[in-house]
């Protein structure tokens, strides 16, 4: 892949990396998304009500809604709380993070799947994000 210039390179297309290439491809910036291949973060998928509504996430998306939360000690004390707003919508991250990115890629995010290398900068102060693509390295 030759250099093409962006406003802003994203590494990482987890919920944060994709949202900021979302919200700046909306806005009409040249955005690059880079994330690595295959890679599911096995941490939680619960989003509050409020986060739901304030990012336009459908409701197909969520896998179900978690309306109390559990607390077990190593001592097997249980405390269970009552969860603000009524429920936490729960997402299967496979499925969340990639209609996140497909999202942005709508929005105009030119999406790569690759590893990041290395960030340079030229003699004009431009700086060079480095990575290797699937098929090869890029620049």
């Amino acid at each position: 892949m030759s250099a093409i210039d962006f406003d802003a390179v994203i590494i990482g297309g987890g919920p944060a990396g994709a949202t900021a290439a979302d919200d700046l491809a909306r806005l009409g910036h040249r955005v690059l998304l880079l994330d690595r291949a295959g890679r599911i973060k096995p941490c939680g998928g619960a989003i509050p009500p409020r986060l739901i509504q304030d990012f336009a996430i459908p409701d197909e998306l969520l896998v179900a809604r978690a309306t109390a939360a559990r607390m077990v000690s190593p001592q097997s004390v249980e405390v269970d709380i009552p969860i603000e707003g009524g429920f936490v919508g729960m997402v299967d991250r496979e499925h969340f993070d990639e209609w996140l990115r497909r999202r942005a890629a709508s929005h105009g995010a030119l999406r790569r799947v690759g590893q990041f290398e290395r960030l340079t900068r030229d003699d004009d102060g431009v700086s060079v994000v480095h990575f290797s693509a699937d098929g090869g390295a890029a620049s």
